[in-house]
């Protein structure tokens, strides 16, 4: 506790306090209560409540302490209530987002690829129909009304057959099946055309493309394809444009090492493409990734100062009068300012392995998230659960490795995590801890990711402290959950809910 001496502090001082947690930065604290409600208090407001309880602040800050559900009474209970809800509605809902691996081949071979992809004539790993068939079959097993499936790879592309097949199965069996069905395309684009073009359209296809950066960032991470991805990007764009497509194309970057001096104009490459906004991951050690570490890998520091970098630019551009946004900070200010779940798996508690994803590999077998998917084509299968024809939904819930993820990743209950101030707006990784630890729960404050997260979340509440940049985050945050509010409804029930109602 700093300069509060401990002696004074009584338990008495906190009756009619909501549990909180707190977390200081220069003379500001950040006071959190279990359900992700934040106030800032001075130093002086803070100590005062410490060691005296918070009759002895000013009127002012009771407010504010009441306003956002700090100080106990029953209208503060029920809103805290529905706040803890909305933050665990989605550990209770069927997996809605399957993630489709139609071949590990690929037409690249990126410096960072955690995929391992193989090379493009090695057609062994290529999804059957059969195969596919099965997969199909498996995911409407899932009890939900929502059913998002996406493809990735390797480059689902080159499998087109297989590709074309899933989604024309799927809307079949839908016929009957009566889901809202969605489905997604991860690709680099460069083996499109228009026959695929124009199917993709016609089944309303979201599509979202690999684009590092301008050409002396891109190419270096994968290859010199940059000029022909732009260029397929921008006909593909323009047709979902004309045909009044509600959800347009997207842009997904990787950081490498090559990336670190190039922040703004990484973004500016974004901005010409109309983008209207960014996000961006660093690599991670899967794959090959793992094998070029020294050459192309981040160190959570080197990230963390890129990220900073990039977010006050694309801050400046909006104060500029500019709409241009950074999804990492939407999703951790969907929590933070408005308690609202955006289903980001990788900052959930716990985390999306299994409840919130599923991942089915070229043969079938089927993985607990991509990630755990990756780690199999490395040989270790620990995140394996099901096979699609042999497994049900049930049994892929119930495995073993799906209960160990969810435990693994619950926060409330991990050690290091259970007294962060942050923890209602985090989330871990288990089978990126076991990749790199050997354990599903390592001290977590050792792991990549725990340093990213709560160096993310320092940066955005240093902003949130700021009124004018405050007000840009929360018109970011108003704006995407207007944009979802078809996907809140879609997952909002399941079917086995409806018929209880029914």
């Amino acid at each position: 506790m700093s300069a509060i001496d401990i002696k004074k502090v009584k338990t008495s001082n906190f009756s009619g306090m909501m549990p909180f947690s707190f977390r200081k930065m220069g003379d500001t604290y950040i006071v959190v209560n279990e359900y992700g409600n934040y106030v800032f208090l001075t130093k002086e407001e803070f100590v005062s409540l410490v060691e005296n309880g918070p009759s002895a602040l000013s009127r002012p800050v009771i407010k504010e302490l009441t306003a956002q559900n700090m100080l106990f009474t029953k209208e503060t209970a029920a809103r805290a209530a529905e706040r803890l809800r909305a933050r665990f509605a989605d550990a209770a809902r069927a997996t809605n987002l399957h993630i489709i691996v139609p071949t590990l081949r690929c037409n690249l071979r990126c410096v960072y690829c955690q995929a391992a992809a193989m090379s493009g004539d090695n057609y062994e790993t290529d999804m059957n129909t059969d195969t596919a068939r099965a997969v199909v079959e498996t995911i409407f097993d899932a009890p939900t009304k929502l059913l998002s499936i996406e493809f990735q790879g390797g480059e689902p592309l080159l499998n087109w057959d297989t590709v074309k097949f899933i989604i024309e199965y799927a809307v079949e069996l839908n016929k009957t099946k009566k889901r809202e069905l969605r489905f997604n395309i991860v690709s680099n684009h460069l083996l499109m055309d228009d026959e695929k073009l124009d199917f993709l359209l016609e089944h309303n296809v979201v599509m979202c493309m690999s684009l590092d950066g301008p050409a002396f960032v891109h190419d270096k991470n994968r290859g010199i394809t940059h000029d022909r991805a732009v260029e397929m990007y921008k006909k593909v764009y323009r047709r979902y444009k004309e045909a009044g497509t509600e959800r347009l194309p997207s842009l997904i970057g990787t950081l490498s090492k090559h990336s670190m001096p190039y922040h703004k104009e990484i973004v500016d490459e974004y901005r010409s493409l109309n983008a209207g906004s960014i996000f961006v991951r660093p690599a991670t050690t899967l794959g090959y990734a793992g094998r070029n570490w020294e050459k192309i890998g981040l160190t959570p520091e080197e990230f963390l100062d890129f990220y900073e970098r990039m977010l006050d630019y694309i801050i400046e551009l909006n104060i500029k009068g500019e709409n241009f946004t950074e999804t990492y900070a939407i999703y951790a200010l969907c929590k933070i300012v408005a308690g609202f779940e955006p289903g980001y798996v990788d900052m959930k508690s716990p985390c999306g392995a299994s409840i919130g994803q599923l991942a089915y590999n070229y043969n079938g077998d089927v993985y607990t998230c991509d990630e755990g998917r990756m780690l199999g084509h490395q040989g270790d299968h620990t995140f394996r659960v099901g096979k699609c024809g042999e497994s049900s939904f049930a049994d892929l819930i119930m495995h073993r490795a799906t209960k160990a993820c969810a435990i693994a990743s619950t926060l409330d209950t991990t050690p290091g995590c259970s007294e962060c101030a942050y923890r209602p707006y985090c989330g871990i990784c288990p089978v990126l801890n076991y990749h790199e630890t050997g354990e599903l729960s390592p001290n977590v404050f050792t792991t990549r990711r725990h340093t990213v997260n709560e160096g993310i979340i320092d940066i955005i509440f240093k902003r949130l402290m700021i009124p004018e940049i405050g007000d840009i985050f929360v018109q970011w945050t108003k704006n995407y959950m207007e944009s979802s509010s078809r996907e809140i409804e879609g997952v909002k029930e399941t079917e086995e809910d409806k018929a209880g109602k029914e």
